[in-house]
């Protein structure tokens, strides 16, 4: 069976394939009957996807239902795998896409054709995301081009449901969705209270979050903010606190709804640098994260004011430690009331420079 797709001229010209003992079989391309959803042919933003025709029963139910709320999206439907204009296809799709979604599992891996799309969308300076079907390492290059991207593990979420509610709020994702219909956010209720929750909780707050996520409310001019370091993993005990600090008339600045495409590092540093303070949510995942330890260490050699908020109890290294212990920290594990401590999260002395 062979794997979708095409790849880079630059390093692997399409034609080329019989030098690599590759040959396409009949027997391998996508039967005329087999019902897939209609894949975008416009001008705006789209994602393309790449993966192994083997874990095809796995991947098109996620765009059937990335489709549904959506999203735009272009795979390989209805091509003939090496037919004369299959190739030049994919390169046009893969040229003009806002976002590559590489679907990784050991079939794509070791999929020349998935390798060759991933080169290609490296060199045209691509915005990759890798969704990992299970849990698989990176060979024969691939390390080396997408090892540092931010990722989504599919297999690591316990339901399908936190998976897609991961998936479908992806920040690089945004440009190729179709813009929702404006509906009134919903009024908290007394239904939507838990009783006795657990201290240190999102329901310990005694209110529901909206539907979708706060954009920031910050002026890209000169007025002060508070910029959001914390790990995506946490967004569903960061985002209540995050909204809470919005409606508290604190100004903020945090990586949600950039545009896929931009220029990552360099759009980061400039708001840390643009910043008044730093909110460093720390926790066992953003203590892991890469792109939080980095934001943590130059908002550090910035000299900027950093409050350390603690999700939750977390052993980290000895120079970690000893960097955060110098900081001025609150730990929300320790509130029984989530009400009452973002009430001190929101009347900390260093956020109040930032208020509207």
């Amino acid at each position: 069976m062979h794997f979708a797709f095409g790849g880079c001229p630059f390093f692997f010209p399409f034609y080329l394939d019989s030098v690599y003992g590759v040959c396409y079989n009949e027997s391998d391309q996508q039967s005329e009957t087999e019902s897939f959803m209609k894949v975008y042919e416009g001008t705006e933003k789209y994602i393309f996807v790449s993966y192994a025709r083997r874990d095809a029963e796995r991947v098109l139910p996620i765009l059937e239902k990335m489709d549904r709320s959506g999203f735009r999206i272009w795979y390989d439907v209805g091509i003939a795998a090496g037919s004369p204009s299959y190739f030049k296809v994919l390169e046009d799709r893969l040229s003009y896409c806002d976002v590559v979604m590489y679907f990784v599992s050991e079939a794509s891996v070791s999929s020349l054709y998935c390798r060759r799309e991933i080169e290609y969308a490296v060199r045209r300076e691509k915005t990759i995301l890798p969704v990992y079907l299970e849990e698989t390492t990176l060979r024969d290059g691939l390390d080396f081009m997408i090892g540092s991207c931010q990722d989504i593990r599919k297999y690591l979420f316990p339901s399908e449901n936190a998976f897609y509610d991961k998936l479908l709020h992806e920040r690089v994702l945004d440009g190729c969705r179709e813009a929702p219909k404006t509906v009134p956010p919903a009024k908290p209720t007394p239904a939507s209270i838990q009783k006795n929750p657990e201290p240190g909780t999102v329901a310990s707050m005694a209110w529901t979050p909206p539907p979708q996520s706060p954009k920031p409310s910050v002026s890209e001019k000169d007025e002060r903010y508070v910029y959001i370091i914390y790990s995506h993993k946490d967004r569903a005990t960061v985002m209540p606190l995050i909204e809470g600090l919005q409606c508290a008339g604190v100004r903020i600045w945090y990586d949600q709804g950039i545009e896929a495409g931009t220029e990552w590092p360099e759009y980061i540093a400039s708001h840390i640098e643009a910043s008044k303070s730093v909110l460093f949510f720390v926790s066992k995942n953003s203590i892991e994260s890469f792109s939080c330890r980095d934001e943590f260490g130059f908002a550090r050699a910035l000299e900027k004011e950093i409050l350390a908020v603690y999700l939750s109890d977390v052993s980290m290294p000895s120079g970690l430690q000893m960097q955060l212990s110098a900081l001025q920290s609150m730990r929300m594990q320790d509130e029984r009331n989530g009400r009452k401590f973002l009430s001190r999260l929101c009347a900390h002395p260093m956020l109040q420079a930032c208020k509207v």
